[in-house]
Formats: structure tokens, sequence, C-alpha cells
């Protein structure tokens, strides 16, 4: 076990990653502020009073001062976190294993953060934390919480009205996304969330259900298989592709120029926006 899973209790951080965060983490250390900072930040969120938004603004400003990266110290505030949630995992007799997945998002969120800026750490770290009041869960390929229904809409021939019981997923960047992967997922979420032996409505709102993938890519290509799990109910077109840094790797803006063509996706993407082609997200449900 290496120093830095030692410490934070997690593990498949490269080591490039873990050298950046432990020489980050002493920096930080050496400042009275951080260490009374983190000291009360862990007694709040043993005993359930931590305020996250808050505590994120003050972990950016201790980072400035310290002249510490402020998306490395964010992402170290989370770590410090982590062996406390693990313990609130196991008071709540949920296995350990659900607990691994899950804190991996922090290692999926480091990755994107590294590639796009540069810098060890998370460029959204207020995403964290449901997974810290353990409404959010990995099971399998996917992350779910609870939810509602958006709106009335038919799907799958049957009549939802707005605020039924729902369970709202995400996908996290963590390698391929096949039918076989997600509808694992869905009965793993429907034991997790007691959903066993009656319907479950899953609900996603993402970039991956844009409609018009099926003019961008290839019909077999897995964002296409993944959009045919779904009903769409709705469709919200963006001024601007906000979701470009998950294709590129970078963030990006009009005009859409030199752009990586390395992928199918990045191939049919770079024609799309430079024929001025609009994007959108799509909001889907499945019945299972």
């Amino acid at each position: 076990m290496t120093d830095f899973e030692q410490k934070f209790g997690v593990t498949g951080y490269p080591q490039e990653a873990q050298a950046a965060l432990l020489s980050a983490n002493e920096t930080l250390e050496q400042s009275a502020a951080w260490r009374a900072f983190a000291k009360r930040s862990l007694n709040e969120y043993q005993s359930g009073t931590l305020k996250f938004e808050q505590a994120l603004k003050k972990a950016q400003q201790i980072a400035q001062d310290s002249a510490v990266n402020e998306k490395t110290a964010l992402l170290l505030f989370h770590l410090l976190l982590a062996p406390t949630l693990r313990e609130k995992y196991q008071a709540k007799n949920i296995p350990l294993a659900i607990f691994e997945d899950s804190i991996r998002d922090l290692l999926y969120k480091a990755k994107e953060c590294h590639t796009v800026y540069g810098v060890w750490g998370s460029f959204v770290a207020p995403w964290f934390e449901d997974f810290f009041h353990l409404k959010r869960f990995a099971l399998g390929r996917l992350q779910f919480e609870r939810a509602h229904v958006p709106k009335d809409c038919i799907v799958q021939g049957k009549q939802l009205f707005k605020g039924t019981p729902a369970l709202n997923l995400h996908i996290p960047s963590s390698g391929p996304l096949t039918k076989e992967l997600c509808e694992d997922s869905f009965q793993r979420a429907k034991s997790f969330f007691g959903e066993e032996g009656k319907e479950t409505v899953f609900l996603c709102d993402s970039w991956l259900l844009f409609p018009r993938h099926r003019e961008i890519l290839s019909p077999e290509s897995g964002i296409c298989r993944f959009m045919d799990l779904f009903t769409l109910i709705e469709c919200r077109e963006q001024p601007e592709f906000f979701d470009a840094w998950r294709v590129f790797g970078k963030e990006i803006h009009p005009p859409y120029e030199d752009l990586r063509q390395d992928t199918a996706l990045q191939r049919g993407y770079a024609r799309w926006l430079k024929a001025g082609e609009a994007t959108a997200t799509g909001v889907g449900i499945a019945i299972r």
C-alpha cells in the first residue's frame, strides 16, 4: 500500500497523481488555516452537520493563500473525507464493494481534470456531495439516486405522471458503455433500492441522449446503442456545445477549428460543429 492509499483509503490512482496530490496536501498542511479547516470539516462530516457549499469556498480560499491549485485542493478536501465515508457505509451495512465503486468517481473526475486542465484535481467538486450524503451510489457501470419523473409522458405504452418516483442514473467516464453492462446496472439498482418484483422507472438526463447522434454516429456505436435503451421525453438545444470537453478532452468554443479527430466520435462531432449544426441534451426514460 502506498503512502497515498494509506492516507486517503482509496486505490487506483496513477503514481503521477499520487505524487502530485501528496505534494499539494503537504503544502496545505503547512497552513494552520487548512489544518483547522480539515479538522473542523471531518468533525462536522462525522456528525452530519457539514455544509459542503461553504466548505468548498473555504477550501478554495485557503488554496489561493497557499499557492495550491484550487482544483487540487477541492479534490483533496473530498479525499480527506473518504475514510469517514467508508465508516458510514459500514454503519449502514452497505457492502464495501459499493463504497469502492462509488468513491472511484473521485478518480474518474481527477483523470478528466488532468486531461482537460493538466491538473490533478476536480472542476466539478459540487457534484460529489450526494455521494458523501449516501444519496448517490455506483452500482455496476452506472450511478443512481432517487428522483422523480419531470413531466407527464407515455413510455413503453405506460402513462407516467410528473412526480412519479424514479431512479436517476449517471454515466461516469469509466470505460465501455454496453447494453449488457447497463442492463446489469439496472438490475443491481432495483435490488439495492428495494425495487425488485415491480417495475422501476429509470431516468437519464445527458448529452448522450442527443437524438441527432443517429446522424453523427454509426447505429452500431456505443452511444446509439445506449440511446436505444430509452424513450426520449425531452430535448433541450444548447446555445453552445457545453459537453465538448467530454468529446475532445478540452474546452472548445466557436469557431470550431483544429479539433482532434482521433476517434469516430471526434470526427463525427468535428464535421457536425464545423457545419454549424446545433447540439442538445436529452431526457430519456427506461422501465425495467
